[in-house]
């Protein structure tokens, strides 16, 4: 996760989204992240904790114009990944914004591989056909809430987080990989 800058396909894009100078642009972003900090340290180590293979490993809840889906809509997006050894079958897994519906939507049959990552648009949609994009029948709220991604028993959670205030354009996850990015030379 890169604070600040968001790494897309084609390289680094300030979030900013101002004319400000790169120190006040930074100086603002900081303002931000410097509130979600322990939401950061809390939602690493719900995923590093070892209660499940598969889990959420990034999710955007306030989608302006990153990832645009089948429509050309930008939908908020969740991503689901197969930190473990074998293949999962996410056929009667769920997705949840609410913890009074644990089985709010359901994967269609559908398998994740080792390593392998599936985007899931949380457009409120509801499509579930494998050969497509998948889309939830719920939407994420941008200013926090809950969400879940339920066992096939529809009872048991498999990873969850309740999330602070989104930012338009700026994903929470995992850092799978740690870079540096030089702006100042000291």
């Amino acid at each position: 996760m890169i604070h600040g800058f968001r790494k897309l396909r084609s390289g680094y894009r300030n979030v900013a989204g101002n004319d400000l100078g790169i120190v006040e642009a930074l100086r603002n972003e900081l303002k931000f992240f410097g509130r979600c900090a322990l939401f950061s340290v809390i939602f690493a180590s719900a995923v590093f904790n070892g209660r499940a293979d598969v889990v959420v490993s990034e999710f955007m809840a306030d989608n302006g114009e990153t990832l645009a889906d089948e429509d050309g809509d930008y939908s908020d997006w969740i991503e689901i990944f197969n930190n473990g050894s074998a293949t999962v079958s996410l056929g009667g897994w769920f997705l949840t914004d609410t913890t009074e519906d644990l089985a709010l939507w359901e994967f269609p049959e559908l398998d994740l591989q080792p390593g392998q990552y599936l985007v899931v648009f949380a457009s409120g949609k509801d499509r579930r056909d494998p050969a497509g994009e998948l889309h939830t029948n719920f939407r994420m709220n941008a200013g926090g809430e809950y969400l879940a991604l339920a066992r096939p028993d529809g009872q048991s959670i498999a990873w969850d987080v309740e999330y602070p205030e989104q930012r338009e354009d700026v994903s929470f996850g995992l850092a799978q990989e740690i870079e540096t990015i030089s702006y100042l030379e000291a």
